[in-house]
């Protein structure tokens, strides 16, 4: 139970400093190239190409410990038993935009009142979470050819100890 605990707690952190990591890239990019354009506005963007505030990285990683717990309960067998991946991944990409958009709102990340804000912030969640899906693919795709090789190494193996005890 104790190793069981320590994993979950390892594999959260991972998941919060992860996307902390891609959300902090990718918020330095979008800023980099909106340039000064956003300077002065309220809103996560506000120093434009200056940087982010440390508020900002704040609020970035309290939305990040938010996916870190989704993660757990959207991909674990903890809360949710039996769960096909394809539902478990849609439930993950829901929570994720009803906590990015609650926090946007309370955070004021962009003029709310904006619709082109909205368009953005709704494309630019989209594409990082179809980005995060296609390497979360990727990574399952390779991990379940790791353990088909094993699989057969050990099927091999089984099969000539048994020839060894003829």
């Amino acid at each position: 139970m104790m190793d069981e605990n320590k994993s979950l707690i390892i594999t959260f952190l991972n998941q919060v400093l992860t996307t902390f990591g891609i959300s902090i890239i990718a918020i330095s990019i979008v800023g980099w190239s909106m340039g000064d354009v956003t300077k002065g506005i309220e809103g996560l963007l506000s120093m434009g190409r200056d940087g982010l505030s440390y508020v900002s990285l704040l609020q970035v990683l309290i939305f990040s410990i938010t996916q870190g717990i989704f993660r757990i309960i959207t991909g674990s067998d903890l809360f949710i038993k039996k769960m096909m991946l394809l539902w478990r991944v849609t439930l993950m990409f829901l929570l994720s935009i009803i906590s990015a958009i609650i926090l946007s709102i309370l955070f004021h990340w962009f003029p709310t009142e904006s619709f082109e804000a909205w368009m953005g912030f709704i494309i630019s969640m989209t594409a990082c979470f179809a980005f995060g899906l296609i390497f979360m693919l990727v990574i399952l795709k390779l991990e379940n050819k790791k353990y088909d090789e094993l699989l057969s190494n050990y099927k091999i193996k089984l099969n000539q100890k048994k020839d060894d005890e003829k």
